[in-house]
Protein backbone atom coordinates (compact mmCIF):
# COMPACT_ATOMS: atom_id res chain seq x y z
CA UNK A 1 0.00 0.00 0.00
CA UNK A 2 2.89 2.29 -0.76
CA UNK A 3 1.81 5.91 -1.18
CA UNK A 4 -1.63 5.52 0.42
CA UNK A 5 -2.39 8.02 3.14
CA UNK A 6 -4.29 6.45 6.01
CA UNK A 7 -6.29 8.83 8.14
CA UNK A 8 -9.89 9.22 9.25
CA UNK A 9 -10.93 10.73 5.91
CA UNK A 10 -9.60 7.65 4.12
CA UNK A 11 -11.16 5.35 6.73
CA UNK A 12 -14.61 6.94 6.33
CA UNK A 13 -14.36 6.90 2.54
CA UNK A 14 -13.22 3.28 2.29
CA UNK A 15 -15.78 2.09 4.85
CA UNK A 16 -18.56 3.88 2.99
CA UNK A 17 -17.40 2.81 -0.48
CA UNK A 18 -17.30 -0.82 0.65
CA UNK A 19 -21.05 -0.65 1.20
CA UNK A 20 -22.07 2.15 -1.20
CA UNK A 21 -19.74 2.14 -4.22
CA UNK A 22 -21.73 4.90 -5.98
CA UNK A 23 -21.52 7.41 -3.10
CA UNK A 24 -20.62 10.96 -4.18
CA UNK A 25 -20.93 12.89 -0.90
CA UNK A 26 -20.36 11.77 2.67
CA UNK A 27 -21.68 13.89 5.52
CA UNK A 28 -20.17 12.91 8.88
CA UNK A 29 -21.11 14.49 12.19
CA UNK A 30 -19.67 12.93 15.29
CA UNK A 31 -19.59 13.84 18.94
CA UNK A 32 -16.69 16.26 18.69
CA UNK A 33 -16.14 17.10 15.03
CA UNK A 34 -17.67 16.96 11.58
CA UNK A 35 -16.42 16.39 8.07
CA UNK A 36 -17.54 16.29 4.46
CA UNK A 37 -15.96 13.97 1.92
CA UNK A 38 -16.51 14.27 -1.82
CA UNK A 39 -15.97 11.17 -3.94
CA UNK A 40 -15.69 10.79 -7.72
CA UNK A 41 -15.41 7.32 -9.25
CA UNK A 42 -14.47 5.78 -5.91
CA UNK A 43 -11.71 8.31 -5.17
CA UNK A 44 -11.73 11.08 -2.57
CA UNK A 45 -11.41 14.33 -4.53
CA UNK A 46 -12.10 16.85 -1.76
CA UNK A 47 -12.85 17.03 1.93
CA UNK A 48 -13.13 19.44 4.82
CA UNK A 49 -13.19 19.04 8.59
CA UNK A 50 -14.45 21.18 11.42
CA UNK A 51 -12.86 20.57 14.79
CA UNK A 52 -13.05 24.12 16.15
CA UNK A 53 -16.74 24.87 16.52
CA UNK A 54 -18.89 22.56 18.65
CA UNK A 55 -22.16 23.97 17.25
CA UNK A 56 -23.33 21.21 14.98
CA UNK A 57 -21.76 18.23 16.72
CA UNK A 58 -23.24 15.44 18.78
CA UNK A 59 -21.96 16.92 22.03
CA UNK A 60 -23.75 20.20 21.20
CA UNK A 61 -27.05 18.38 20.55
CA UNK A 62 -26.59 16.29 23.67
CA UNK A 63 -26.10 19.37 25.86
CA UNK A 64 -29.13 21.09 24.30
CA UNK A 65 -31.26 17.97 24.85
CA UNK A 66 -30.24 17.99 28.51
CA UNK A 67 -31.09 21.69 28.74
CA UNK A 68 -34.57 20.94 27.31
CA UNK A 69 -35.10 17.89 29.53
CA UNK A 70 -35.18 15.46 26.59
CA UNK A 71 -33.16 12.29 26.07
CA UNK A 72 -30.84 12.88 23.11
CA UNK A 73 -32.07 9.59 21.61
CA UNK A 74 -35.59 11.14 21.45
CA UNK A 75 -34.42 14.41 19.90
CA UNK A 76 -35.27 13.48 16.32
CA UNK A 77 -38.76 12.26 17.22
CA UNK A 78 -39.44 15.58 18.96
CA UNK A 79 -38.27 17.46 15.85
CA UNK A 80 -40.68 15.52 13.62
CA UNK A 81 -43.62 16.73 15.76
CA UNK A 82 -42.92 20.34 14.80
CA UNK A 83 -45.09 22.31 12.38
CA UNK A 84 -43.17 25.54 12.88
CA UNK A 85 -39.42 25.12 13.60
CA UNK A 86 -37.98 27.98 15.63
CA UNK A 87 -35.16 29.88 13.96
CA UNK A 88 -32.09 29.26 16.13
CA UNK A 89 -28.84 31.14 15.58
CA UNK A 90 -26.26 28.35 15.42
CA UNK A 91 -23.09 29.94 14.14
CA UNK A 92 -21.71 29.47 17.66
CA UNK A 93 -22.72 27.33 20.64
CA UNK A 94 -22.96 30.36 22.91
CA UNK A 95 -25.38 32.13 20.53
CA UNK A 96 -27.39 28.94 19.98
CA UNK A 97 -27.74 28.28 23.70
CA UNK A 98 -28.83 31.83 24.50
CA UNK A 99 -31.22 31.79 21.53
CA UNK A 100 -32.68 28.46 22.69
CA UNK A 101 -33.25 29.83 26.22
CA UNK A 102 -34.84 32.97 24.80
CA UNK A 103 -37.16 30.97 22.51
CA UNK A 104 -38.27 28.83 25.47
CA UNK A 105 -38.85 31.93 27.62
CA UNK A 106 -41.08 33.58 25.03
CA UNK A 107 -43.23 30.46 24.68
CA UNK A 108 -42.01 28.50 21.68
CA UNK A 109 -43.08 24.85 21.83
CA UNK A 110 -40.37 22.37 22.77
CA UNK A 111 -40.76 20.45 19.50
CA UNK A 112 -40.36 23.69 17.51
CA UNK A 113 -37.15 24.51 19.39
CA UNK A 114 -35.83 20.98 18.79
CA UNK A 115 -36.68 21.14 15.07
CA UNK A 116 -35.01 24.56 14.94
CA UNK A 117 -31.88 23.12 16.53
CA UNK A 118 -31.81 20.30 13.95
CA UNK A 119 -32.10 22.84 11.13
CA UNK A 120 -29.44 25.01 12.78
CA UNK A 121 -27.01 22.08 12.95
CA UNK A 122 -27.51 21.46 9.22
CA UNK A 123 -27.16 25.16 8.33
CA UNK A 124 -24.00 25.46 10.43
CA UNK A 125 -22.56 22.29 8.88
CA UNK A 126 -23.28 23.35 5.28
CA UNK A 127 -22.06 26.94 5.85
CA UNK A 128 -18.84 25.89 7.55
CA UNK A 129 -17.82 22.36 6.61
CA UNK A 130 -19.62 22.22 3.26
CA UNK A 131 -18.90 25.80 2.22
CA UNK A 132 -18.10 26.01 -1.48
CA UNK A 133 -18.37 22.24 -1.95
CA UNK A 134 -20.41 20.73 -4.80
CA UNK A 135 -22.76 18.37 -2.96
CA UNK A 136 -23.95 15.59 -5.26
CA UNK A 137 -26.04 12.49 -4.62
CA UNK A 138 -25.99 9.79 -3.59
CA UNK A 139 -25.36 11.29 -0.15
CA UNK A 140 -24.50 9.09 2.81
CA UNK A 141 -24.80 10.56 6.31
CA UNK A 142 -22.75 8.98 9.06
CA UNK A 143 -21.47 9.54 12.57
CA UNK A 144 -23.51 9.45 15.75
CA UNK A 145 -25.70 12.40 14.71
CA UNK A 146 -26.88 10.40 11.68
CA UNK A 147 -29.11 8.49 14.12
CA UNK A 148 -31.13 11.71 14.61
CA UNK A 149 -34.14 11.59 12.25
CA UNK A 150 -34.69 15.34 12.75
CA UNK A 151 -31.23 16.17 11.39
CA UNK A 152 -31.72 13.74 8.48
CA UNK A 153 -35.00 15.47 7.58
CA UNK A 154 -33.37 18.91 7.86
CA UNK A 155 -30.53 17.82 5.55
CA UNK A 156 -32.96 16.45 2.96
CA UNK A 157 -35.08 19.62 3.02
CA UNK A 158 -32.01 21.84 2.75
CA UNK A 159 -30.03 20.02 0.02
CA UNK A 160 -33.09 18.79 -1.90
CA UNK A 161 -31.71 15.24 -2.17
CA UNK A 162 -32.35 11.99 -0.33
CA UNK A 163 -29.85 11.43 2.46
CA UNK A 164 -29.11 7.77 3.19
CA UNK A 165 -28.17 6.41 6.59
CA UNK A 166 -26.77 2.92 7.04
CA UNK A 167 -27.67 0.89 10.12
CA UNK A 168 -23.94 1.03 10.96
CA UNK A 169 -23.55 4.70 10.02
CA UNK A 170 -22.10 5.55 13.41
CA UNK A 171 -19.32 2.98 12.80
CA UNK A 172 -18.60 3.55 9.09
CA UNK A 173 -15.11 4.94 9.70
CA UNK A 174 -14.17 1.69 11.45
CA UNK A 175 -15.38 -0.69 8.75
CA UNK A 176 -12.44 -2.44 7.15
CA UNK A 177 -12.63 -4.31 3.90
CA UNK A 178 -10.24 -6.60 2.11
CA UNK A 179 -8.65 -3.66 0.26
CA UNK A 180 -7.50 -1.96 3.48
CA UNK A 181 -6.34 -5.19 5.11
CA UNK A 182 -3.95 -6.28 2.35
CA UNK A 183 -0.27 -5.95 3.22
CA UNK A 184 -0.87 -4.43 6.63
Amino acid sequence: MHGVIKNEITAHAIGTLSRYPDVRTIFEIGGQDSKIILVENGIVVDYAMNTLCAAGTGSFLSSQAKRLGIEVEEFGEWALKSDNPAKIAARCTVFAESDLVHKAQIGHKKQDIVAGLCKAVVTNYLNNVGKGKAIKGPIIFQGGVSKNIGVIKAFEETVGEPVYVDEYSHLMGAIRNSYTCKNE
